[in-house]
């Protein structure tokens, strides 16, 4: 696709979340892209005409010999005010965010970065429930008929619920939720839901550890913890698809 059609016709064309690395061998040159929401991760380290790039900071620390220092002011405003991910500043200094809808070149030869926005939102827009409820719709129907392994994460709320409503049908889908203090579970509501599965698990300090080193940066609340309990419980049924509403 990017052969035939170029890098901005590519991210026209192209949907979903992704971060990639296209190696242009004629033009010596290098695209790097980040999906609109930035969804996927992205980090990158540029100094002295050299250039790391990952989806996780780890492997940058690995591919440098130089020693990387925590940011002062990100962990102060982080401590502060919760902030994360307002700019493009990361932990470590010198270690950068990829941003969101945008794309990068990167020349061989002169060793230079240059970066593109390919997308914004638009702030004022007529008919834009109707407009998007039509893209909902659309997208559900694209995504329907792969005959694979699906899971849904299920909670009372909205974003789940529109997705229950469509895919309940859907043959080989099993829904997720978490089980964990009875008194304040959503259990009593989404367990009349079909094929509900409970992922339980102890939160014991090894498996915090393994939690951890996944993770690039600080997490604000449990949610990214009990997402990744209920994948951990998706992949051990095999699933291949998880459809996730991002509310």
């Amino acid at each position: 696709c990017l052969e035939k059609f170029g890098i901005k016709k590519t991210l026209n064309k192209i949907e979903g979340m992704w971060s990639f690395i296209f190696y242009d061998f004629k033009k010596e040159k290098i695209y790097i892209s980040r999906d609109p929401l930035g969804i996927k991760p992205l980090f990158y380290y540029y100094k002295n005409k050299k250039l790391i790039i990952s989806s996780s900071i780890k492997t940058i620390f690995k591919s440098s010999p130089k020693n990387f220092y925590l940011d002062k002011s990100t962990v102060k405003t982080f401590i502060k005010k919760g902030n994360l991910n307002q700019d493009n500043n990361t932990f470590f200094k010198g270690v950068k965010v990829f941003p969101a809808a945008n794309y990068a070149t990167y020349d061989l030869n002169l060793s230079k970065i240059n970066f593109f926005r390919y997308w914004k939102i638009k702030k004022k827009e007529n008919n834009f429930i109707q407009k998007n409820y039509k893209k909902i719709q659309t997208n559900i129907e694209t995504h329907f008929n792969y005959n694979k392994n699906t899971a849904l994460p299920l909670s009372s709320g909205l974003d789940s619920n529109i997705l229950h409503k469509y895919y309940k049908d859907k043959k080989k889908l099993n829904c997720y939720t978490l089980y964990n203090v009875p008194k304040n579970s959503e259990h009593t509501y989404i367990k009349k839901k079909t094929n509900l599965v409970n992922a339980k698990e102890a939160h014991s300090s090894l498996f915090l550890k393994k939690f951890l080193k996944v993770t690039d940066q600080p997490v604000r609340s449990f949610q990214p913890l009990y997402q990744y309990l209920i994948r951990l419980k998706a992949k051990e049924n095999k699933a291949r698809i998880v459809l996730n509403g991002d509310g």
